[in-house]
């Protein structure tokens, strides 16, 4: 069974491709890469420079800053290049788009709000609530695709908040309730491999479906021998919301590492 994605579960999302459709103009937290020939020695323009959150970049303390916001990069190689002859006799500049701001918008961790959408940005928010990772990701790409060429994103679970298991462990002294993330891969024997019990011919296992608000939650009996005979078939896979029972456990002896 897919996970599908729920309120309060965090998404990582990758941007491995988000190159903007042009003709681009850039933007505050862009950041350029600028190239500069002719230069003073020691005073070399190379490398990646950020725009700051003024539209403008630094060139450093000999060459001044230069306003590049809203301009494509041809037109701001040509402002760069103005700003250098008023010190140098003949530079020859080039400016390209190295990442721009809304890449950095798009990768990251996301919270799914109640509304069951992320936020990208100036890009809009999405809905994702319901999806699976694989629908998410399309989505996402689909939106984004308004600015973005061709974009390619990647969508994992970063954190499972939205849909869990319960574990109900009755024992002589009471209940013992345990809340667990479910990710679509658990089974009752990893639950139980966790929990330091004794499993006795005495001991009961089942689990608690929910049937919805029509109908009558459904009880699945596990069979122990079957269940680690590999045997079990789809009562070993567990569901979101499912309530997983044992009853009458004996306790299993401590290790070394336990025992103080």
């Amino acid at each position: 069974m897919p996970y599908l994605i729920g309120p309060n579960d965090v998404l990582r999302i990758d941007a491995r491709k988000a190159t903007p459709k042009p003709p681009y103009h850039i933007q505050p937290l862009d950041r350029l890469q600028i190239l500069v020939q002719g230069m003073l020695l020691n005073q070399p323009i190379k490398g990646p420079f950020n725009v700051d959150s003024s539209g403008t970049v630094d060139l450093g303390p000999v060459y001044g800053k230069v306003k590049v916001a809203g301009m494509t990069c041809d037109e701001a190689t040509d402002a760069v290049a103005k700003q250098l002859r008023t010190v140098l006799p003949s530079p020859e500049a080039s400016v390209t788009l190295e990442e721009a701001s809304g890449q950095q918008q798009i990768s990251g961790e996301h919270l799914v709000g109640p509304d069951g959408k992320v936020k990208l940005g100036h890009y809009g928010s999405v809905r994702v609530a319901g999806m699976t990772l694989d629908e998410a990701q399309k989505a996402i790409e689909d939106t984004v695709s308004k600015d973005l060429l061709d974009p390619k994103i990647d969508v994992t679970i970063y954190g499972n908040n939205s849909q869990v298991i319960y574990l109900v462990v009755e024992e002589a002294g009471g209940n013992r309730l345990s809340r667990l993330p479910w990710t679509g891969h658990e089974t009752v024997l990893y639950v139980l491999a966790g929990q330091k019990l004794l499993i006795t011919p005495q001991t009961k296992i089942w689990i608690l479906r929910p049937k919805g608000s029509k109908g009558k939650d459904q009880k699945i009996d596990v069979d122990w021998s079957e269940l680690v005979g590999g045997e079990s078939g789809e009562s070993n896979q567990l569901q979101p919301s499912d309530r997983l029972f044992v009853a009458n456990p004996g306790r299993a002896k401590p290790t070394a590492g336990d025992e103080k």
